[in-house]
């Protein structure tokens, strides 16, 4: 029964997954996703446990493959957007260095 309700889950995950990062992906990385997911809705209303594990496994991996790409071009977004920064261009004038000095009270002269 656990597998069954984690083979279900992970399909509407999956599912929420596909529809959320479509335009992002090509067709083959959907028609993966896709057939994964339609191969684990095919045995998860059965009985066969391991066809059940095996099924969701390969779709976790699909699935992952999804997350990964999304991820990666959100590092590269990130780099295109930091890329013509220089350190100069960072430091802007408001910033203000500072020496200070840090004073201790002695705790007798703090009990008087």
């Amino acid at each position: 029964m656990k597998q069954k309700n984690q083979g279900e889950a992970l399909i509407h995950s999956s599912e929420k997954a596909l529809k959320d990062a479509e335009e992002k992906l090509t067709e083959e990385e959907k028609s993966a996703v896709e057939d994964a997911i339609k191969s684990l809705k095919d045995v998860v209303d059965g009985d066969d446990l391991a066809s059940i594990q095996e099924k969701s496994a390969a779709l976790s991996q699909e699935a992952m493959k999804i997350g990964e790409k999304l991820y990666q071009q959100e590092q590269d977004n990130s780099q295109q957007n930091e890329g013509g920064e220089s350190a100069d261009d960072l430091s802007g004038d408001d910033v203000v260095d500072a020496d200070y000095e840090e004073v201790k009270e002695d705790k007798e002269e703090a009990s008087n």
